[in-house]
């Protein structure tokens, strides 16, 4: 199970339960990176160039990870929650 930062946890305390629960099983099941990347961005409210300062990976790799991370959270989740978020991230690229 995932931890989260403290303004994670309040961001999520915010949420109503049944919808929170899709949430966490949702990011809970992205690929690996695609996970850490959506945390360390949404999260820990990091940029994208801390997080490539974290993991090693370049910008553009995190990018990607996000943009594709939000793109499988719209699916599991099945709507366009993260579409405002996800048209952002794709025309920074």
């Amino acid at each position: 199970m995932p931890t989260y930062s403290k303004q994670a946890a309040k961001a999520i305390s915010k949420i109503s339960n049944p919808f929170k629960q899709k949430i966490k099983e949702a990011i809970e099941n992205l690929p690996t990176l695609q996970r850490e990347a959506i945390f360390l961005k949404y999260y820990n409210d990091l940029k994208i160039k801390e997080i490539s300062n974290i993991t090693g990976d370049n910008e553009n790799t995190i990018k990607s990870r996000l943009f594709n991370g939000i793109k499988n959270l719209k699916k599991l989740l099945g709507g366009g929650i993260f579409e405002e978020e996800s048209q952002h991230i794709q025309t920074k690229m």
